[in-house]
């Protein structure tokens, strides 16, 4: 038979193993979110910037055209 306080520690030792893996788990999901929203953000920035490229080669196109 197995001696109690052994398996005590064993039982000890793979808690603490879990609870590391699931720390571990957690953080890597929340770098995830972070990541996707920080993503998410830069999208929206770059087609405010094409938008507002587009409509200053627009005002060129027609100041060009206005000056021929």
């Amino acid at each position: 038979m197995a001696d109690p306080l052994s398996i005590a520690a064993s039982v000890i030792a793979v808690t603490i193993s879990a609870i590391q893996s699931t720390q571990s788990l957690c953080e890597t999901v929340k770098r995830f979110k972070d990541r996707d929203r920080a993503l998410h953000g830069l999208q929206n920035e770059l087609e405010d910037l094409a938008l507002i490229l587009g409509s200053l080669a627009e005002v060129t196109s027609a100041e060009t055209s206005s000056s021929e």
